[in-house]
Formats: C-alpha cells, sequence, structure tokens
C-alpha cells in the first residue's frame, strides 16, 4: 500500500527532522528480496541501490515541493519498473516451484479452467490500476521508461497514457497472432530498446507531456520495433506450471490452450477498453488452480547463495587478512551489481558481464568514492575529465575479480552444490603488454638508494619511512631476496643462531609477483596443491655485509630494550605491516632513485636472485633461500625446520651475492650504526 501523504502523490514524503523530501515506499517481503537494482539519480549525478530490503527509501535532496515532484516522477518510474519485475520473478518462482506433472494430454476441462483464470488475472489487474493509481503492469512499466526516457519534459503522470497504448499493444499482438495462427507474440512481454527514430521520439514526447492522448498506427508501430520481445517466461509456462503442468513444445493440446489465451487476451484487452469508456463490467471470480502433484515428504535444500559459500571458504581455507580483504571487495562488487545470487544462477555469461565491467573501473580513485559501489567507480572513471585514469588490470581482474567469485564457487562444487566452477576457463586473455616485468635495481639505482638522507648523516627520516624500517629493510633485501611483508613482519626471536651461524627464521609469504617469477626464474608454474601457510619457514643466514652496517648490533639493542617485533613501528592496515610504509618506499624512489614502473621494492628480490645466478649458485639452493618450494617430489625428504640444506651449505652461497662497484662501507662508522 502506498505510504500516507500529504503531498497527493504516492510515496512522496517529507521528512519532519530535515523538511526534505524523500520516496518512502514499502514492499511486501515475498517480493522484496527480488527488487534489486540501481536508480538513477540525475540531479545529483549518482545511484541509489537497491538490494532486496522490504522499504525502499530514496533522498530527493531539495524541501521544494515542485522539485521534489518532479524527482519524485523520475525515481517513481524507475522503482515501479524494479517492483513489478520482483513481482513477475516472485511469482514465477513461486509457480516454477510447484511440482509439475508431464502430460500426454491435458486433463478435460483444463484448457477453459486455465483459460478462464487468465480473464480473471487481466480484469483484475485493471481493477488494481483503479484501486492503486500507482500500479502498472510489466508490459506498461516498460512504455513508461520509453516515454520518460523520450521525453525532455515528462508529465507528472504519464503511466494512464502508457497504460492505455500497451493496451492497444497487447490486444494488436493478440489479434495478429490470431490471424497468423503463430503463438509466439503470446510468450513474450516488451522489454526496453533504444528509439532512434526522431519522429518517434518527438510523438512520444508529446504522448508523456499530454499534448496528444494517441500516437497514430505509424507510431505504433515503430515503437514496437524498438522493443524486441524479451526471453522473461512465456504466459503460457508460466499457467502451466501454476497448474501443475506440464507439455512438450509442440503438443497439440499446447496450442489448444495458446488458441484460447490468445483469445482470452482478445475479449479481456476489449473489456477493459470498454471499462474505459464507461462499461460495467464485472471481474468473474477465478477458477482455482487444479490439484498439484504432491511434493516430496523432504524439499530439496534451498541452493546456497555466493555469500553463503564466502564465508564457508574462509572458515575452511582460513586466507591470510589481505586475501581475505581482497575478496571481500570484489565479492561485493558482484554482489552489488548482479545480488547475492544462488551458486547454480552464476554462469559464464553472468561472470563475462562482470569481468568487462571490472576492465572498465579505473584503477585508482579519490578518497571520497573509495567504498563506492562498482558503477559508481566506472561512472567515476567514464567522465571526461577522468578517461585517461588508468583502469584495472588485466591480471587484477583475473586473479583478484574473477579469484574471488571462483573461490566460493569451488567450495560450491566441492560441497556437491554445482557440478563444475563457471569460472574454469574464463579468465582474460593476458599478453606481453599486459604484464608490467619487474626489473633488478641498477648499480645507479643502487647508489643513489644508499646515499640519500635515510643512510647519510644527519640521518633524516620522513614519518612515513617508520624509523629504523627507513633504513634497514632495504638493506635486508638486498641481502636477503626477502619480500617486503616477511621482512616486515619479523621477530626479534627470529634472529638466532644455528649451527653457530647467524640466521633469520623467515615465514614464507608469497606476494603477487610470486607466479610471474617462477616462470622467469625457473620455467614452472605455482604448484597447484602447494599451500603457503605461516607455519612455512626457512633460514637465510646473515650476509657478512649486514653485519658490518651493525645489523647483529640493531636486533640487539631491540632486544635489550624488550621490544617484541624487530620494526615495531610499521602498523598492519588491511591485514599487511607493511602496506603502508610501500606506498613511502614508492614516493621515496620516485623522487629520489627512479620513476620507472618495472621498479619497485621486489626489484631488490630480483636483484637478489640475479647475483646468486651469476656467481653459479646451484638453483635448488637459490629456492631454498628466496622460499620457492621445490616441485620434485623427493625434494621434500629430509627437509628440518624447513630447509632441505644446512645452514652452512646456505651461508657460503650467500655470501657470493655481491654488486662490483656499490660502496657501503660509510654505512659501517659506529655512529651512523647508532643512529640507525
Amino acid at each position: 500500500m502506498p505510504r500516507s501523504s500529504t503531498t497527493g502523490l504516492p510515496f512522496l514524503v517529507r521528512r519532519t527532522d530535515t523538511g526534505k523530501f524523500c520516496y518512502h515506499r514499502d514492499v511486501p517481503a515475498a517480493v522484496a528480496a527480488f527488487i534489486t537494482g540501481e536508480v538513477v539519480l540525475p540531479w545529483k549525478e549518482g545511484i541509489h541501490k537497491l538490494e532486496g530490503r522490504p522499504t525502499v527509501k530514496v533522498s530527493l535532496a531539495t524541501g521544494d515541493e515542485a522539485t521534489a515532484r518532479v524527482r519524485w516522477n523520475r525515481v517513481h518510474e524507475q522503482v515501479e519498473a524494479l517492483v513489478q519485475m520482483g513481482q513477475v520473478l516472485a511469482a514465477e518462482k513461486e509457480q516454477r516451484g510447484r511440482e509439475r506433472n508431464t502430460v500426454q494430454r491435458l486433463p478435460v476441462g483444463a484448457v477453459g479452467t486455465i483459460a478462464a483464470q487468465a480473464r480473471h488475472d487481466l480484469l483484475a489487474e485493471h481493477d488494481q490500476c483503479w484501486i492503486d493509481p500507482t500500479f502498472t503492469s510489466p508490459l506498461t512499466g516498460v512504455v513508461v521508461r520509453l516515454m520518460m526516457n523520450a521525453s525532455r519534459t515528462a508529465s507528472l503522470d504519464p503511466v494512464d497514457d502508457a497504460r492505455r497504448f500497451a493496451d492497444d499493444l497487447r490486444l494488436r499482438d493478440a489479434k495478429a497472432a490470431l490471424v497468423s495462427r503463430r503463438s509466439g507474440t503470446l510468450d513474450g512481454e516488451i522489454k526496453e530498446g533504444e528509439v532512434t527514430d526522431p519522429h518517434l521520439i518527438a510523438a512520444i514526447s508529446d504522448l508523456a507531456a499530454g499534448r496528444v492522448v494517441r500516437l497514430t498506427p505509424e507510431q505504433n508501430a515503430a515503437l514496437t520495433a524498438a522493443c524486441p520481445t524479451s526471453t522473461i517466461s512465456s504466459e503460457l509456462d508460466l499457467r502451466l506450471a501454476e497448474n501443475g503442468l506440464d507439455l512438450p513444445q509442440g503438443h497439440t493440446d499446447r496450442r489448444a490452450l495458446a488458441l484460447a489465451l490468445l483469445r482470452t487476451t482478445v475479449n479481456g484487452v476489449e473489456a477493459v477498453k470498454a471499462r474505459d469508456a464507461g462499461a460495467a463490467i464485472d471481474t468473474p471470480e477465478r477458477p482455482p488452480v487444479m490439484a498439484p502433484v504432491p511434493r516430496p515428504e523432504t524439499a530439496a535444500a534451498p541452493m546456497p547463495l555466493l555469500s553463503a559459500m564466502r564465508e564457508r571458504w574462509i572458515k575452511e581455507e582460513r586466507p591470510l587478512g589481505k586475501q581475505q580483504d581482497d575478496n571481500a571487495l570484489y565479492t561485493g562488487y558482484f554482489i552489488g551489481k548482479f545480488g547475492d545470487l544462488p551458486v547454480d544462477q552464476i554462469t559464464k555469461p553472468v561472470l563475462k558481464d562482470f569481468m568487462d565491467l571490472l576492465e572498465r573501473c579505473p584503477r585508482n580513485v579519490p578518497h571520497a568514492i573509495r567504498r563506492a559501489s562498482l558503477a559508481e567507480r566506472i561512472a567515476w572513471g567514464e567522465k571526461p575529465a577522468n578517461l585517461k585514469q588508468p583502469r584495472l588490470a588485466r591480471r587484477t581482474v583475473n586473479a583478484k575479480g574473477l579469484g574471488s567469485i571462483s573461490a566460493a564457487l569451488t567450495m560450491a562444487e566441492k560441497l556437491g552444490h554445482i557440478a563444475v566452477n563457471p569460472c574454469s576457463k574464463m579468465g582474460l586473455k593476458i599478453t606481453e603488454a599486459d604484464v608490467i616485468k619487474r626489473e633488478p635495481y641498477s648499480l645507479e639505482d643502487l647508489r643513489r638508494i644508499f646515499s640519500t638522507s635515510v643512510y647519510v648523516a644527519p640521518i633524516d627520516i620522513p614519518i612515513s619511512g617508520c624509523g629504523s624500517a627507513a633504513h634497514w629493510l632495504p638493506l635486508l633485501a638486498l641481502f636477503t631476496g626477502a619480500r617486503l611483508e616477511e621482512l616486515g613482519q619479523l621477530l626479534v626471536g627470529d634472529v638466532k643462531q644455528v649451527d653457530s651461524l647467524w640466521c633469520i627464521h623467515i615465514t614464507d609469504l608469497p606476494d603477487e609477483d610470486d607466479a610471474a617469477d617462477r616462470k622467469a626464474w625457473w620455467g614452472e608454474k605455482e604448484p597447484e596443491k602447494a599451500v603457503k601457510t605461516a607455519a612455512a619457514r626457512r633460514y637465510v643466514p646473515v650476509h657478512a655485509e649486514l653485519v658490518r652496517c651493525g645489523f647483529l648490533d640493531f636486533v640487539a639493542r631491540r632486544r635489550r630494550d624488550g621490544f617484541k617485533r624487530l620494526f615495531p613501528e610499521l602498523k598492519a592496515y588491511r591485514g599487511r605491516i607493511t602496506k603502508a610504509w610501500s606506498t613511502f618506499w614508492a614516493r621515496h624512489t620516485d623522487e629520489h632513485v627512479t620513476k620507472s614502473p618495472r621498479k619497485t621494492f621486489h626489484s631488490f628480490r630480483h636483484l637478489f636472485v640475479a647475483r646468486l645466478r651469476a656467481a653459479g649458485v646451484d638453483r635448488d639452493i637459490i629456492k631454498a633461500l628466496v622460499g620457492h618450494a621445490n616441485k620434485d617430489v623427493t625434494a621434500g625428504y629430509g627437509v628440518v625446520d624447513g630447509t632441505l640444506f644446512p645452514v652452512a651449505v646456505l651461508h657460503e652461497a650467500l655470501q657470493k651475492v655481491r654488486v662490483d662497484g656499490l660502496e657501503l662501507s660509510h654505512l659501517h662508522r659506529p655512529e651512523l650504526i647508532k643512529a640507525a
């Protein structure tokens, strides 16, 4: 029922607290779940999302009633269309949920019963239009949207004009089907199309503005051509389903029922027109549905939703914080656009649409819309001033966008809810141009890095550099090859003696570049069954140059001062200790070292591997040092504390890491060591 309103327009309400108008509408709970979509708000260049809630609230952002009426008109026609579609989907679900009996012939009297149901529904719909002026059929709602889109100045209530036009369209189609002996038009609804004929646009504008009462036959035909038939469900199938029946395509009884429904449509619409002319025609009683086939005693369990499978994935797989955050972001984008679908309704076409949208999404957006929906981010990126903003990389679309949905669907497949994960073989093609290949830092880059104020007295470290982290993380990366996050999370107790040699006990935490590194360095793919967790650890001996630079003295001071973490200045963000610090490093190197997008903190790791390979170190030893699992099955035999090789062997190999021409003696001075 329309919410009480003093404006004369249903659902248009003035808020008592702010004095501004809003569109406030309650919908039945059974229908609300199917009402999802976006309402465009032209006056603020934004959208309002409907997400299946029983109350629709849209702020009209004005206290002026005349302006509110115009904005109400824009909102109401969009909400009404979504509500009508929700009613269709709810009814369709209810009818399709019935047990259906595939019969060889319709029971005696079935054609007449179903036709009488259709006549009642048609006339009852007309009654509802009189009782509730806001009510429209799905067909009328489509015509309203076409009229509103085609007119520059919309009338305050185009629904009556649209309803009459829809009746004309329905009557004409039914008569044409009877004459042609083809029931195809019976099976379709009309959906919104693109009107391009300028004469037709002008005519619809006149209709919307109330300057004419009817479109000409030629204009009717042109509008019909602009509205292709939809593939929603046919009226014939829905009516059979409602009565618990099913008939094969091409069956003679199916054609008999189609003929009866077409005649009912013609007679019913003509009765509606007679009513509009003043005739008193009663709505007949609706015959009850025919007895459906009894349901089994135990109904099938409902298909789980995407969100439920995501929660199950988190519970069973226990992904790390950042992976969970990324998954939540992209799953949220999907649900915001397509709804929280049952997993069996997530098909390859739906996934393709999702990936197409992600390709249009800008990579970086202003802070004000960081939490915006996918549609809002795309809309921002497609404004003229933002067209040059880079879009999400294809690797990101595949790994994070599609990968987030695939994680939940893999769990659904594992539990037997779906036969095959539809994400399989759905990734976007990655070309050489799509991959930013990381490069190692050059000798000149390293000289610049270690001659900034972070390393030259008087020491001057920006706040964002997090104190000693800015000094030690690059040095550690240069001489351990460890990933940034692995170094940032180190504990004081991770630096220890093993077999009388100082080592760093590192937790393996693969990053986004890991798969690319494997392919580039070893020509291998990430092992499908290699699950890396916080328990997978390796020993990396402390390089002699780190000792000369005072690293062990630094660790001793941290231990003496009672610190648990080696770099307590680093604060976690979205599950990553070094998230904020990596931003500092990018800005710092852009200003003092290089602006090349191919050179990041990960370039230290590339340089480390390159130096070891140049020194002739065995590849399995290199893998052990950088934390890459060996694909050889026998490589797992003899592993102790995460390492296959004795620490002495690793220590000997590590000392071969040197960069000829790089002078670090200025870092050996006691006063600098103490300052660091």
